[in-house]
């Protein structure tokens, strides 16, 4: 199975890491990811 993740929030030093650290906890691939940043906003998308 795979999902789109759209994760949107203030942009934060460790924000992907923390992320990543939990999908990894959980045996999830990231296949592909990609960032917008306006001002200090964060969307992720993967």
């Amino acid at each position: 199975m795979k999902a789109i993740l759209t994760i949107s929030g203030e942009d934060k030093i460790g924000i992907i890491a923390q992320i990543s650290k939990i999908l990894a906890e959980e045996e999830i691939d990231i296949l592909n990811i990609s960032q917008n940043l306006f001002k200090h906003f964060k969307k992720l998308n993967g």
